[in-house]
């Protein structure tokens, strides 16, 4: 009976294992492995990798977070397409050399969309994407997914599949090959890093002091403008906000988050001189605000992203704890990891479909040991919302407390509406209905401090991080002091963000307490100029930032003529270079990526380079588009520009030319050339700043919107 069984299991795994053995020596075996190899590898394995690499300072989570995801749908997809390539050859050869065919096409279509093809739609912050304004990536898709099957159809037809195949597989082989060359230095490079452990907690949010409590308020990317109109629309507003001073000319720092953060935190600049992370450490130890805290006897909470909290302050801010980041569920954090590839790697045509905010990664923290303590909702502003204002409330007899809460404020997606309601998610919601929102948490948290009895010992401050119009340099700025007992006020006065730690600095110490209406903000002279420091998400720079150009805010912080650009430009490194442009004699600017016409450029043209019948162009990407020329010393003539340009959809537009904020002409434009002459004696300090406005173009407030197509500027003597 022994004997019998053992000559069954012979003659079953022999079948088995001759199965095998003719799957693996058919002719076609080693393209089909080749070509599923190569789109899986690039697809679920290199994909996640590259982009985790080029953004992992941006990413809470590491490689070693990725690997137990990104292995298994790798092995999965192989597996999966390995079994459908046997079934379809059984089938019928030619469907299994058609399909293997397929995959090839599709590994060097997306390998190539992945890894050539330009994918600088800007930051994936939560702004609208105006796809039809990059017509050079929908052509060079098009291009690239048309003509990829059909080289291949053409191929095949004459050199025959046996010989295609074999070349083919062979190109699999080199793909792959190049793309782990790429990656290696990556990952030995710090690339297998493990995250840092710094996790921010809700940890004392609701303790205040029966002393002095110092509060931050910040809502993220809430515009002055924005502010303004919301007191103009409801002046119920002004008497709710009674005690407050108001500055709507207040200049910002940075233009976005990353660096406004740390430095309202800190008062200490980046200038790329070191990796971003290194800067964050540096800017702690070198500031003194945190020893003047503690001299001062303060408890401080910093409830901001962990990232703008140096590790060194573990200790010492009361909300800052270390933990091992993990996904809260590995399905939600597989689909948005792949949907962050396939955004890459898509043709231009379907990358709609997998834009995401890349803030939404924050909602999938988990914590790996179980802990006594809440993560701070970081992109949850109504779960803050409701800590804030529903919480309970402790009181501290001992110390004295300064608090910073970082809020979601104006960024889109939006998640509630101007009562502070949620949202459905299915993209309603605007963005006045969000300054509304943000000005309901205010008012129902200034009420729960009056009825906590801590209203009269608390200075609160109201700010935004950073603007959200062309430059980002007028951010919401508001104060009520100690005890303050006033109507609401607005100030004239010339703030900047330079301000901020020596107004808390001021107000920890005996500066600012009794019963007074002082306003430690409105002691600038009135023709104050201000730093402003300016980049655009143009290059990967890994752990530096684009090159940042350096501004001066000559005037009212909210007219944007006001904006100056300096000669330095800080590259990563530490590199300083000149960025401006300095007229010598007759000149033809290109609108391609030169330094040359870059340092004309002030703001409002779009990086993305389109290129019609060989002639590189540039887009207006704003309501208006602004240029800077430098004059050298003594001159004193006349200068005539001509522009040459398409308007988008060849239609008719309304182009408003202004020089130093006083209107040349207003023309009606369809493309082609157009003219205009600067008097000498227009000049500011040896400086010409154009402005073309573009008053057709309707935006919603903040967003892009293209309207020029520039190919050349032409500067002459007259």
């Amino acid at each position: 009976m022994k004997k019998a069984s053992d000559q069954s299991e012979k003659s079953v795994r022999q079948p088995v294992s001759r199965k095998i053995r003719d799957i693996t020596r058919h002719p076609d075996f080693f393209p089909a492995l080749s070509g599923i190899l190569c789109l899986c590898f690039t697809l679920f394995l290199a994909g996640p990798l590259f982009l985790y690499l080029s953004n992992r300072e941006e990413l809470w989570f590491d490689i070693y977070n990725m690997l137990p995801v990104i292995l298994p749908v790798f092995l999965i997809s192989m597996v999966l397409l390995g079994g459908l390539t046997v079934f379809l050859y059984r089938l019928h050869p030619l469907a299994g050399r058609v399909f293997v065919t397929l995959v090839f096409i599709m590994a060097l279509a997306f390998y190539i969309q992945g890894n050539f093809i330009g994918c600088d739609y800007g930051e994936l912050n939560g702004d609208t994407v105006h796809w039809n304004e990059f017509p050079r990536y929908a052509k060079e898709s098009l291009i690239l997914w048309l003509g990829i099957p059909l080289g291949a159809a053409v191929t095949v037809k004459l050199a025959g599949f046996k010989n295609v195949s074999r070349i083919a597989a062979l190109a699999g082989l080199i793909i792959i090959g190049m793309q782990l060359a790429a990656l290696s230095p990556k990952l030995i490079t710090g690339g297998m890093k493990p995250q840092d452990t710094r996790v921010i907690t809700t940890d004392a949010s609701n303790t205040y002091s029966s002393g002095k409590n110092i509060v931050f308020l910040l809502f993220d990317a809430l515009d002055a403008e924005l502010t303004n109109e919301a007191l103009e629309a409801d002046p119920s507003l002004r008497e709710e906000l009674k005690d407050f001073i108001y500055y709507p000319d207040t200049a910002g720092m940075y233009q976005n988050t990353k660096c406004s953060a740390p430095y309202i935190l800190t008062g200490e600049l980046y200038k790329n001189e070191e990796p971003f992370p290194d800067y964050v450490e540096k800017a702690y130890r070198d500031t003194d605000l945190y020893n003047q805290l503690d001299e001062r006897n303060f408890a401080y909470g910093l409830y901001a992203e962990s990232t703008f909290v140096s590790k060194d302050m573990e200790g010492r801010v009361e909300n800052l704890r270390s933990n091992r980041k993990v996904p809260s569920s590995s399905a939600a954090f597989c689909k948005m990891l792949y949907r962050f590839v396939f955004f890459r790697y898509a043709p231009h045509q379907l990358k709609q479909f997998f834009w995401f905010y890349s803030g939404d990664f924050n909602t999938l923290i988990s914590l790996k040991e179980d802990v006594d303590y809440e993560l701070f909702p970081l992109e949850e502003q109504l779960r803050l919302y409701d800590i804030l204002v529903n919480g309970e409330f402790q009181i501290d007899n001992t110390r004295n407390v300064f608090k910073y809460f970082h809020t979601r404020g104006v960024h889109k997606p939006y998640e509630f509406d101007a009562e502070m309601q949620p949202l459905s998610g299915d993209g309603s919601g605007s963005i006045d209905e969000a300054a509304k929102g943000c000005f309901k948490f205010l008012k129902d948290y200034i009420a729960r401090l009056k009825a906590e009895g801590l209203y009269d010992n608390t200075a609160l401050i109201v700010l935004s991080d950073h603007g959200y119009t062309l430059y980002h340099q007028n951010p919401t700025l508001m104060f009520k002091n100690f005890n303050a007992d006033h109507p609401f006020t607005i100030s004239d006065s010339p703030v900047s963000f330079e301000d901020l730690v020596p107004a808390i600095e001021k107000l920890a110490g005996d500066g600012g307490s009794g019963k007074t209406t002082a306003d430690i903000f409105g002691n600038a002279p009135s023709d104050r100029i201000r730093p402003y420091y300016f980049y655009e998400w143009n290059t990967e720079s890994g752990d530096y930032l684009p090159p940042i150009k350096v501004f001066e805010v000559r005037g009212r912080a909210d007219d944007i003529d006001s904006m100056v650009e300096t000669e330095t430009v800080y590259k990563a490194h530490g590199e300083t270079a000149v960025g401006t442009y300095t007229y010598a004699g007759d000149d033809t600017i290109i609108f391609d990526d030169s330094d040359k016409c870059n340092s004309i450029i002030k703001v409002g043209v779009s990086s993305y380079l389109d290129y019609e019948n060989g002639v590189v162009k540039r887009w207006s990407n704003a309501g208006l588009s602004q240029f800077q020329i430098n004059l050298p010393g003594g001159f004193s003539d006349a200068i005539r520009c001509t522009i040459n340009a398409d308007t988008w959809e060849n239609s008719t537009q309304t182009v408003v030319i202004s020089v130093n904020n006083q209107e040349l002409d207003r023309i009606s434009f369809s493309g082609g050339t157009f003219s205009f002459t600067i008097p000498a004696d227009m000049a500011r300090d040896g400086i010409l700043g154009i402005k073309l406005a573009y008053p057709d173009k309707e935006m919603e407030f903040g967003e892009r919107g293209i309207t020029l197509h520039f190919s050349e500027m032409i500067l002459e003597t007259v």
